[in-house]
């Protein structure tokens, strides 16, 4: 009987001085350099309800007594993965001011480019509002913008076609996308063999006009490498040129002829 006592006693002796059951909150996400700002309310018994605080699994040797606080992620660098644990007590809960501070942002990624006879075509997940592509065509040794794209800015995989113009040869082409960020992502570069014809020009010797074998996209140059005409036609008017040396791009290719 006694025996029987005393095991009631230490029972109850073990339940009153175990602390109450709690709750936990848990954040996950990237530290982007900004700390967490924590409300932390008394109990009802004139303690505070936060017990204990974790990060990445390794626990704070102090929790502020104070009904606002911040914690301090200062000693993680930038994009470091960051897990925070708070454990409360059961008849209390602190909240969390600012959790998108380390919401971990959805990546921006290109997931498919290809091009064909008739069109390019790409896919991206992760797109941001305002943001644009830019269709870039390696022409003369340059990335040169040939189109630009204003991006559907929504959730999930969104695909695009273009129609490019090709020229003579191997087209080299990739695509650019530009967050109003600022930050710049760059596409596979891709290319596509077209077997169509040669372009040509004529007269070497331009008295007024300077034609091609058939419509292109042109820039005139003089001595300097300044541009001084650009379009895209079969037939170009030199009449306002100044007598001497120029040179025509075209096709992928520069040649040279002179204004009488």
């Amino acid at each position: 009987m006694q025996r029987l006592f005393l095991y009631l006693l230490f029972t109850v002796l073990v339940l009153f001085s175990s602390p109450a059951i709690g709750g936990e909150i848990v954040i996950e996400g990237v530290y982007r350099g900004i700390n967490l700002y924590v409300q932390n309310p008394h109990d009802g018994e004139g303690n505070y309800c936060i017990s204990e605080i974790f990060v990445n699994d390794k626990k704070l040797t102090d929790v502020p007594q104070t009904t606002a606080f911040d914690i301090d992620l200062s000693f993680l660098r930038d994009n470091d993965p960051v897990k925070i644990k708070i454990i409360h007590t059961d008849n209390c809960k602190p909240k969390v001011i600012n959790p998108n501070a380390i919401k971990a942002e959805k990546q921006f990624q290109f997931t498919y480019v290809d091009i064909d006879a008739d069109v390019l075509k790409w896919a991206a997940r992760g797109e941001r509002t305002y943001g644009k592509y830019f269709i870039l065509k390696f022409e003369n040794n340059n990335w040169v913008p040939e189109k630009v794209v204003d991006c559907k800015g929504k959730d999930g995989i969104q695909s695009y076609e273009y129609n490019p113009r090709y020229h003579t040869g191997t087209n080299k082409y990739r695509v650019r996308y530009l967050e109003i960020t600022g930050k710049v992502y760059f596409s596979n570069v891709i290319a596509f063999e077209s077997d169509i014809e040669e372009v040509t020009f004529y007269p070497k010797r331009v008295s007024s006009r300077l034609n091609f074998s058939r419509p292109v996209k042109y820039a005139i140059l003089d001595v300097y490498g300044k541009i001084v005409l650009q379009d895209i036609g079969q037939e170009v008017d030199c009449s306002k040129l100044k007598s001497g040396t120029y040179y025509v791009s075209y096709d992928n290719k520069t040649d040279k002829f002179f204004k009488k």
